[in-house]
């Protein structure tokens, strides 16, 4: 290192240019001077000399501190990469803008902060340049980051790389490369003062840029040249000729165990200047030679990588020039009027309570004589003619928390200058007004406004009613969705009065989610109206309801619907419009405002429905739902119990006759009239669907609204002729259709491809019998193709936009199998699966069914998947298929070419029922998936049928042609980065076992090419990946393959705790071939000694006293063997000891067991205490005298538990009884398991000494029914001198010891009163116990087929030998004898050792 310093820290002696030959034609920013300062650098006078630069210099810690960042996983900004490169960017959180095109250069004022961070973490502000995606880049900023500049402050800092962050990448001068040429700013130095929060702003002027003349690329900080990357560094595809994209914005970086650090000044952009973090200012060079201009806001994209933790937001003019400002401070002043009492809600709102007499609405010029009127004069009399399914949002249900107005006031949302800043955006992106009522023929542009209404135009209306669904559609910054009931009136347009009510999503408006919004206009939306009360119009009178509340719940897909009751009518005294929510009267639109204009005497048009709004570059959002009317209650958005109120003030059902439905793009958003045989309702409105919609942009890239043409040739395409055709009850029509005329031979490579009816060859599976799971019957309805046809569902334009919806989205096809293959964006999608990753030709699972809920845009599945091949070689199939990474090839079920169906009864896509019920009855479906080693063809059966094939001429011979090399079995979900993922599987983790969480259960593979025979694959072969473990889990278990989902984000952060608690720091580690982690830590910094009684503890290496144990000479080697300890070459070195690894499982599971009333193994205490021994069951031999010890051979069997049971075998001491009962055996147990105690070493207690053998280590071979038998030596004694019980192991290893400190006089402080050999296994009431030992009863006349105990020795005196306790001594005991037995009877068993104890049963008791 510190020849290191002596190269980087030296004077450059090499000719460079001291300022750029050109430099930039900035147009000037009017806005910058007035509303921030440019940063004051340093005012501490320093200076170089003429001929020197400033440098700042490095020192030690520094590059100590560089060291530890690539240990640390983080050793660059990774922003520009985020897209572009396959890279690990866990950890690191951006929020940036983007231009990508190609220029020369940018610039930007960068609004500095001072963010707080850990010493492993950063959080920066930067403008960057790039080329070749990313490969080379020039970044520069401010950064916070301890473990760059060693204190948590902010540091001018610049970043550069020319291969990728391979060999050349560093900050600042930490590398040759960047030419410093100022005399008054250093690289690194401390960016100061910094922005305050609703305070002093302050900024960095950055420009990078590239001088055409000579090409080296500048850093120009405040008009001052810093210095330049010279142009030798950079190639043509990167940065030597131009940049290709410029980013603007923010980055954090944070280890994954700890919490992301703040961004920016710590505030959503949403909360606006002052507040939330800028960049303002932007520029672009396009020409060097010309003067620079702003970027045009529809060139600019924004991308955050974690949207729930950070945001981009851009304007199309940015921050308010000090003039517009002044300009709205007024109108804030002119809006909120003084507040009586206010009020904070959790989503930072302000709402005010004001006077009622003094609200805004009578600043109208026409208002300010109107006396208030408190309720109308008459209210209509709605028939209720509807079976309403929805559940309404009450009053009540909006009444803000904790917020309750006086009387004589009203309550009314604050407005702030970000409102009034977002209103003008609005305006500018084309969005200021619900425009549906003006779609007929009228003048105004209406591009990228599309809406789905039912309109009543027949008679002169004078009110409205309806119950509008809610829903709460996902939108873009810019994009709006709403659903609305309106009332309009007018000769023209100039005169046209209208209202809108409903509901809104609108970012810009209401910064998320939905909200109750009115708009009303009375010239034709000209100058009159606004939202809300945003200007003078609207009389509040509630002091429970404003306008633009949040509304909350709103309803789920195919589950609850929420609605709210809102009604416009006109009081037929005073003329004046009032808006009635859920029977609360909120407020009114004074009659006078509309005396020139169509609502003064009742509306000529009533409209009920959806509208959304998108920029012209922008796909638009969803409306309603996102689904189709035709898919009806529950799944699509509805406006119920419509009703209209004459001219006569008569309440009126509307004639079917006088509704017409309008639809702006009908390929993409629908509308749908109920009326009288339509259920549930006598009348109601339909509305809304996904979206598709692009308008074409000057370069053609984006499609044409009119798509229905395209969905047509797509869907005939599709859609063979059919022979015969059959509607099932779900609504599916299954189309019979000529097996030789199916999709499956439009595919280029199955022209002239001959059908395989069945395979040639028939895998020879194991037969697994279940009979805790029922599979899933196929189909009953009588449907059945006739010979020489196959059944195929039939694609509808929805399947076909939902397709392309998806992709969209950024979900294609399910990725997990490709996940660690290729460079493909899984932003969304989480996996828990099981993977075998050796070659196969194939592969089984029974598939647990379940119908977890899920909105419009997500997706839940358990799958079983093949695969091959890397990156665009990759190959893979499900039920769909996917060929050369997902990149052109590929769909699901038959939506393209490819899959040969042969089956005349089993279409893909066929509705899979009934589900499993938590706790309850459970359903599967058994998958095989093969190769038929003749033809080639990839076969998928199903209900034991044939469904159909993949031929083996869609793959290639580094794919799937030759066989596979991954198998996948598990669940997969996807949902928008936007949305809280949903549930997996049955929504609940894997430990709570069978019936409660997902599994797979059968799981084969074939490894023989001529498929004659199949095998299931060993448990340690299987591969765990959860890639979002803290949310979704896999584990693997004997039977079953189960995943779940997530657990409280407190407890997760407590587990962690316990966990950096367990596990001690290690001084070296071993993973073993099972996949344990095995670590050498100090011996004097082991888990036991945070134990209170062990604080001063002096290590005891070895024991003072060895028994001189008996030694059975009668111990036939040739059939009982010493267990072979580990031979894998690991070893701790000295003073130190080996200690298995706690995981997180290992605590999940250990609460788990808790949960299940299973603490810790008990029998030892059965007859001491009132302890709840429900599930538990023993089979032992007890020795019930004083004594020091006891030793035994215990033969090694591996029962098959369920992930909620266990079996054992073990020798246990103890003394005491009732809460002074003490005990051990491998773990440790004291006051009757009362609250010390546990397995190994997941508590303090045991002090280890050994450095070889790890507590809680696998232990193989096991021993084989009839076959060969192996036993592990199990010693414990009382060093005489010590008092500790010692733990002997593996031929007289010493493992360690209990201190006996431990332990009081009363219980183990003294000795041992009860020795205890056998087995016990434990499983919760309701599910059969597991077998114990070997499974089968002593009865049995054969030691290789019963488990058993030999060469039991007791110590009863300190100092002299031990003793085989006579048969007569022991007493056995089994609290289940049905179910498992125990015997001591050793001539039974023939002349093997002179005594023995043997145990064991099949289990299958549930009580």
């Amino acid at each position: 290192m510190k020849k290191l310093l002596t190269y980087l820290n030296k004077p450059a002696v090499k000719s460079f240019q001291l300022k750029p030959i050109t430099i930039p034609k900035w147009t000037k920013d009017n806005n910058a001077s007035h509303k921030t300062s440019s940063l004051p650098f340093r005012q501490d006078d320093i200076s170089c000399p003429v001929g020197t630069v400033i440098v700042k210099r490095i020192i030690l810690e520094d590059l100590i501190q560089a060291q530890r960042l690539k240990s640390l996983g983080f050793n660059y900004p990774g922003q520009v990469s985020a897209k572009d490169k396959k890279i690990d960017l866990t950890g690191h959180h951006f929020a940036t803008i983007s231009y990508k095109d190609d220029h020369y250069g940018a610039k930007g004022n960068i609004n500095v902060w001072n963010p707080n961070v850990s010493p492993d973490q950063f959080s920066l502000a930067a403008m960057a340049v790039s080329g070749n995606k990313g490969f080379q880049s020039i970044s520069a900023g401010w950064i916070v980051y301890p473990g760059l500049n060693q204190n948590n402050q902010s540091h001018l800092f610049t970043y550069w790389t020319a291969d990728g962050n391979n060999k050349t990448h560093c900050y600042n001068t930490l590398c040759p490369g960047f030419v410093h040429v100022s005399t008054k700013y250093a690289i690194g130095m401390l960016a100061q003062p910094v922005s305050i929060y609703d305070g002093q702003q302050y900024q960095l002027e950055v420009s990078i840029y590239q001088d055409h003349v000579t090409r080296d690329w500048w850093f120009v900080l405040n008009n001052e040249p810093i210095g330049y990357w010279p142009k030798s560094f950079f190639t043509r595809q990167g940065l030597a000729d131009g940049a290709s994209a410029v980013f603007w914005g923010g980055e954090v970086y944070s280890s994954v165990k700890e919490k992301s650090p703040s961004m920016g000044s710590g505030h959503f952009p949403q909360e606006g200047f002052k507040k939330a973090a800028y960049v303002n200012g932007l520029k672009i060079i396009t020409d060097i030679t010309k003067e620079v201009s702003s970027p045009l806001a529809s060139a600019l994209k924004t991308f955050a990588s974690s949207p729930n933790l950070a945001e981009a937001a851009h304007e199309s003019r940015g921050i308010p020039s000090e003039e517009e400002k002044k300009e709205m401070e007024r109108q804030l002043k002119a809006i909120n009027k003084p507040a009586i009492k206010s009020f904070k809600t959790e989503q930072g709102e302000i709402f005010d309570c004001i006077d009622i007499h003094k609200q805004l609405a009578f600043d109208h010029h026409l208002l300010r004589n109107h006396s208030v009127k408190l309720k109308p004069t008459s209210v209509p009399k709605w028939p209720i003619t509807y079976d309403n399914k929805g559940q309404k949002v009450g009053p009540m249900q909006l009444q803000l928390k904790g917020i309750s107005c006086p009387h004589g006031t009203v309550i009314v949302k604050r407005t702030t200058i970000q409102d009034l800043i977002n209103s003008q955006h609005l305006k500018s992106i084309g969005f200021n007004i619900p425009r549906h009522v003006l779609s007929q023929g009228s003048n105004i542009d209406l591009s990228g406004h599309h809406f789905a209404t039912a309109d009543y135009d027949y008679d002169n209306v004078a009110g409205v009613t309806g119950n509008i669904n809610l829903w709460d559609p996902q939108v873009s910054h810019d994009q709006v969705s709403l659903a609305t009931m309106a009332i309009a009136g007018g000769p023209k347009i100039e005169q046209l009065a209208s209202i809108s009510v409903g509901w809104m999503v609108n970012p810009l408006l209401y910064q998320d989610h939905i909200h109750l919004y009115t708009y009303w206009t009375a010239d034709g939306y000209n100058k009159t109206g606004c939202y809300d009360i945003r200007c003078p119009g609207f009389v509040q009178v509630s002091k429970r309801i404003p306008l633009g509340v949040l509304l909350q719940p709103v309803s789920v897909y195919n589950g609850t619907q929420k609605e709210m009751d809102l009604s416009l009518h006109q009081d037929r005294v005073t003329g004046d419009w009032w808006l009635i929510f859920g029977g609360v009267n909120v407020g009114y639109w004074p009659q006078s405002l509309f005396i020139a204009s169509g609502l003064v005497k009742g509306a000529d048009l009533a409209s009920w429905g959806g509208q959304v709004y998108s920029p012209k570059t922008e796909k638009s959002p969803i409306m309603g739902s996102g689904h189709f009317p035709k898919e009806g209650f529950g799944k699509a958005a509805f406006v119920n119990n419509i009703h209209i109120m004459n001219g006569k003030g008569e309440a009126l059902i509307p004639q079917i006759y006088t509704i017409e439905t309008h639809e702006s793009s009908p390929n993409c958003y629908k509308a749908k009239f109920v009326h009288d045989e339509d259920e549930p309702w006598i009348r109601a409105v339909y509305y809304g669907a996904v979206s598709l919609i692009l308008v074409a942009e000057s370069r053609g890239q984006i499609l044409l609204e009119d798509d229905e043409n395209e969905l047509d040739r797509l869907l005939n395409y599709i859609n063979k002729p059919p022979i015969k055709s059959f509607q099932t009850e779900n609504g599916d029509i299954l189309d019979c259709i000529d097996i030789h005329k199916q999709l499956a031979f439009d595919h280029p490579q199955l022209k002239n491809h001959s059908i395989q009816l069945r395979p040639t060859t028939i895998p020879k599976w194991n037969i697994t019998n279940n009979n805790d799971s029922r599979p899933v019957p196929l189909r009953q309805d009588g449907i059945s193709c006739p010979l020489g046809t196959v059944i195929v569902k039939r694609t509808t334009p929805n399947d076909l936009i939902q397709d392309q919806r998806l992709k969209a989205m950024g979900f294609k096809d399910s990725i997990s199998l490709s996940s660690k293959s290729k460079n493909i964006d899984l932003t969304g999608f989480h996996f828990a699966v099981a993977q075998y990753k050796y070659s196969h030709y194939g592969a089984r699972g029974n598939l647990n069914l379940w119908e977890p809920e899920v909105s419009p845009t997500q997706f839940s599945l358990a799958s079983m998947l093949i695969s091959s091949g890397l990156n665009e070689q990759f190959q893979g199939i499900r039920a769909g298929w996917i060929t050369d990474g997902f990149k052109k090839t590929g769909c699901y079920n038959t939506l393209c070419p490819g899959f040969v169906q042969v089956n005349t009864d089993i279409p893909l896509g066929l509705l899979l029922k009934p589900i499993s019920i938590y706790g309850g009855e459970q359903y599967e479906i058994n998958i095989n998936i093969y190769k038929d080693h003749i033809t080639g063809n990839w076969w998928l059966m199903a209900f034991n049928n044939y469904v159909g094939y993949w031929p083996n001429s869609l793959f290639t011979d580094v794919g799937l042609a030759h066989g596979a090399s991954l198998v996948s079995w598990g669940g997969e979900v996807y949902s928008p980065v936007k949305e809280k993922s949903l549930s997996m599987g049955s929504g609940h983790f894997p430990q709570e076992g069978f019936k409660k969480a997902a599994y797979v259960s059968g799981i084969e593979l074939i490894e023989d090419i001529k498929l004659e025979g199949s095998m299931g694959p060993p448990l340690h072969s299987l591969k765990t990946v959860s890639s979002t473990p803290n949310c979704y889990k896999a584990i693997k278990k004997p039977v079953t393959e189960s995943y779940r989902t997530k657990p409280l984000e407190e407890e997760e952060n407590t587990l962690e705790s316990l966990l950096n608690y367990i596990n001690k720091s290690a001084i070296k580690s071993f993973r073993t071939k099972h996949g344990d982690t095995l670590d050498c830590i100090d011996i004097h910094k082991q888990l036991a000694f945070n134990h209170p009684l062990l604080i001063n503890h002096s290590i005891q290496l070895k024991p003072t006293t060895i028994p001189k144990w008996t030694i059975n000479n009668n111990n036939n080697s040739e059939k009982g063997g010493s267990f072979p300890f580990r031979r894998d070459g690991i070893s701790c070195p000295l003073g130190t000891v080996i200690v298995k690894r706690t995981t997180l499982e290992d605590l999940i599971q250990a609460q788990s067991l808790k949960s299940m009333g299973f603490k810790s193994s008990r029998y030892v205490s059965s007859k001491s205490k009132n302890i709840d021994l429900s599930g538990y069951h023993f089979a032992v031999a007890q020795y019930k005298k004083f004594h020091y010890g006891a030793k035994g051979n215990l033969n090694i069997w591996e029962p098959e538990v369920s992930p909620n049971q266990f079996s054992l075998a073990s020798i246990t001491i103890s003394a005491g009884s009732n809460e002074q009962f003490q005990g051990i055996r491998a773990g440790w147990i004291a006051d009757g398991f009362n609250k010390t105690g546990c397995y190994n070493t997941l508590c303090p207690g045991f002090v280890q000494v050994s450095t070889d053998i790890p507590l809680g280590y696998l232990l193989q071979p096991v021993s084989t029914y009839g076959g060969k038998q192996y036993e592990v030596g199990i010693n414990m004694y009382k060093d005489h001198i010590t008092g500790n019980w010692w733990l002997v192991a593996f031929n007289n290893n010493y493992v360690g010891y209990w201190p006996k400190s431990l332990f009081t006089d009363v219980g183990l402080g003294h000795g041992g009163s009860l020795a205890s050999w056998g087995g016990e296994v434990y499983s919760p009431v309701k599910e059969k116990s597991p077998s114990m030992g070997s499974g089968h009863f002593p009865q049995q006349k054969s030691y290789t087929k019963v488990a058993y105990m030999n060469d039991f020795v007791v110590y009863n005196d300190l100092g002299s030998e031990g003793m085989t306790p006579p048969l007569d001594t022991l007493k056995t005991f089994s609290s289940t004898p049905n179910c498992y037995k125990v015997k001591k009877d050793q001539p039974l068993f023939g002349h093997v050792w002179d005594d023995a104890i043997f145990y064991g049963g099949p289990g299958g008791c549930t009580f």
